[in-house]
């Protein structure tokens, strides 16, 4: 699965919350999620809630087409 986070610009604690229950669901399901576009204070957030370590940090591209590539094996 990819997310393209481009357009946000803040998160709060409700959101890591949510986030961290879609990654739950997706870890039980062997499904990888990539993050594509996070910027700034939203990657802080992220990593201050240990989303980026399970998620994996190799996982944040810059651009969907890069997580798209990466899943086909490009």
């Amino acid at each position: 699965m990819v997310v393209d986070c481009k357009a946000i610009s803040t998160v709060d604690a409700q959101a890591l919350s949510a986030l961290e229950e879609i990654v739950d669901e997706l870890e039980d399901r062997h499904v990888a999620l990539w993050v594509a576009g996070v910027r700034g204070p939203v990657r802080d957030a992220f990593a201050s809630a240990h989303l980026t370590d399970r998620i994996g940090a190799d996982h944040f591209v810059e651009r969907v087409h890069q997580a798209v590539d990466a899943i086909g094996g490009r």
